[in-house]
């Protein structure tokens, strides 16, 4: 069986408040559950739906031991919403309160991720050497080539369709693309407290091998350092236990404005 160890940071930064909230931790069986949770920072609550989500999430993870992914996520994220609507109605009626999620379940040497808006999973392979983001950001610009993308392919597969006919849609991509340009990092996905919301999540599953590494960010430091910093400063000697701390520091050194969290964990 794999064995695991890790580091998790969260900083309020120069914020008033902190809308950020992590968690991590090993069950029974030996699998291992992080997670990351981002209020959105243009709602003045919305560190009650980052804060109830992990509260949630840590819940059913430490009450269940041999957890099924699917059914876990759903599981915390469909009772996360019910009380996050529940919590506003009673404390703050009639305004929102919406928060990213991204998490990933160790279980020997398979990583279980899952994401509701744009904070980021990423995974850094010691075979390869190299960062891949695994997460895909949930927002305006996404939605918008997903969409145009789904149509080019309908176009291609018309069986009298034209190089004018692909010239056509290219250039249509490009004008929503300009429509929307002052906008194209809105999240189009949250948990939030209106019903099914849950639902926008993503998922995928691939292997983890020894020495490899799994980062969980919110984008107060994904936008301000790369991935290869992580690698740099472990080459520096910064210990696995002090990483993560390490890395929302940089970032906050970097100019970063925004809460910041990361998870860090590395495959023994």
């Amino acid at each position: 069986m794999a064995k695991y160890s890790f580091s998790y940071y969260c900083d309020q930064g120069i914020r008033e408040n902190n809308q950020d909230a992590c968690f991590i931790s090993e069950n029974k069986s030996g699998q291992v559950f992080a997670i990351v949770c981002d209020g959105v920072g243009s709602e003045k609550h919305s560190e009650v739906a980052s804060q109830i989500a992990i509260s949630m999430a840590a819940t059913e993870f430490i009450n269940t031991q041999n957890i099924e992914f699917k059914s876990f996520f759903y599981n915390f994220a469909e009772d996360a919403q019910k009380k996050i609507i529940k919590t506003m109605k009673e404390e703050y009626p009639g305004k929102p309160s919406s928060t990213t999620v991204a998490c990933c379940l160790l279980d020997n040497n398979k990583a279980h991720v899952a994401w509701i808006g744009d904070s980021r999973i990423y995974h850094y392979s010691n075979a390869t050497k190299e960062w891949k983001q695994i997460s895909v950001d949930q927002n305006l610009l996404t939605f918008i080539n997903r969409k145009w993308n789904r149509i080019l392919e309908t176009v291609k597969k018309s069986p009298n369709h034209t190089e004018e006919d692909i010239q056509m849609t290219n250039e249509s991509f490009e004008r929503d693309l300009e429509r929307h340009k002052s906008n194209l990092l809105a999240i189009t996905g949250v948990l939030e407290n209106t019903t099914n919301s849950y639902k926008s999540v993503e998922m995928e599953e691939f292997e983890v091998a020894k020495d490899d590494l799994i980062w969980i960010s919110s984008d107060g430091v994904y936008n301000w350092i790369h991935p290869e910093d992580i690698g740099f400063l472990l080459k520096s000697g910064t210990s696995i236990e002090n990483l993560a701390h390490a890395v929302v520091k940089l970032a906050l050194a970097n100019g970063s404005n925004d809460n910041s969290t990361s998870i860090i964990i590395k495959v023994e």
